[in-house]
């Protein structure tokens, strides 16, 4: 028997829409069906799903599926993301986008003089971490315009060499 409050993590009084059911569902009958992947699959669970719609550069209607994960079950995902993502897809029809949510600290924030803002919680780092979840989780394809990016892609370049 599914439970649907396994899978998904609300605030409370928030009550999930039934496209969130359902992909509970689909990543609970993946957990029950892979024994050997269950320990990775048991920490998955969802936040909100939701349909976006887009327009392709051909002018043509299209959506995918944004699934948001907390940040914590993020390093599971990334061991079992495709197998995930590959069911998610067959079912619905869709791409699908899985990106962590993470939490933006400002720096105007009021805190102890003696605590610093952690370098993963600025903006840039948070929307760079967004960036990776959606580029280098799946696989490039075909009009879904996602391009590989190499590791290095945010680091200084080499100066030119002197003449």
């Amino acid at each position: 028997m599914f439970n649907r409050r396994d899978k998904i993590i609300k605030k409370d009084g928030v009550k999930p829409t039934d496209l969130e059911e359902e992909v509970a569902k689909s990543i609970s009958s993946l957990e029950s069906n892979n024994k050997d992947l269950k320990a990775h699959l048991a920490i998955i669970f969802i936040n909100s799903v939701e349909n976006v719609e887009f327009e392709r550069a051909d002018g043509s209607a299209a959506e995918y599926l944004l699934v948001k994960i907390p940040h914590r079950s993020h390093g599971a995902l990334k061991k079992v993301g495709k197998l995930v993502i590959d069911k998610l897809e067959k079912q619905f029809e869709k791409n699908v986008l899985v990106v962590a949510n993470r939490t933006i600290i400002s720096c105007h924030a009021k805190h102890h003089p003696s605590q610093m803002r952690p370098r993963s919680r600025t903006l840039t780092s948070v929307h760079a971490e967004i960036l990776n979840d959606i580029v280098s989780a799946t696989p490039p394809r075909v009009g879904a315009g996602a391009e590989a990016r190499p590791p290095n892609a945010l680091s200084r370049a080499p100066p030119p060499p002197f003449a």
